[in-house]
């Protein structure tokens, strides 16, 4: 499987570089709708010794990456696991052929706040970790992105760059 947005390969990328591959395949072990997705452990193995190589971050950068990350993974965990939560109990009562438009209407107007409050926490912490890059390991991780490709084109403003 690929990583399914821009957002989550920084994160992926980002978090590898400072807890190595065996801590960030089980840091990012989470449902298959989490903040990062289905993650292809193997492929991100090789991601991660290739990020690492290209980004060199240097220690105060890894220990700045570490910090923004225990603050900030836990509350998009938490958001992801309700909203994850909220969408199995509705289809577990619901079959496919099942459809009450006002009803599905009305369950994603329930869980809207708690899905814009992920979009966001997800975008402030990619904002914090890309302000800790210098302007090189920024363009590093431009052409990153743009390798991996999520098959939706450019997020988040990446087609803007040119490194």
């Amino acid at each position: 499987m690929r990583i399914r947005s821009t957002r989550a390969a920084v994160a992926t990328l980002l978090l590898a570089t400072v807890l190595g591959a065996a801590g960030a395949g089980a840091t990012l072990a989470a449902p298959a709708d989490g903040p990062l997705g289905d993650v292809d452990l193997e492929r991100l193995q090789r991601l991660l010794s290739r990020a690492a190589e290209l980004l060199e971050l240097t220690p105060v950068q890894r220990a700045e990456i570490a910090l923004i990350l225990a603050e900030e993974l836990p509350g998009i965990r938490d958001l992801a696991d309700q909203l994850a939560a909220a969408r199995s109990d509705y289809w577990s009562g619901h079959e496919l052929g099942d459809f009450d438009e006002d009803e599905y209407r009305s369950f994603l107007a329930s869980i809207s706040a708690a899905e814009t409050d992920l979009r966001v926490a997800s975008v402030r912490t990619m904002s914090r970790l890309w302000n800790v890059l210098d302007s090189e390991q920024q363009r590093r991780l431009l052409r990153l992105i743009r390798a991996l490709g999520d098959g939706n084109g450019p997020r988040h403003g990446a087609d803007r760059f040119s490194p």
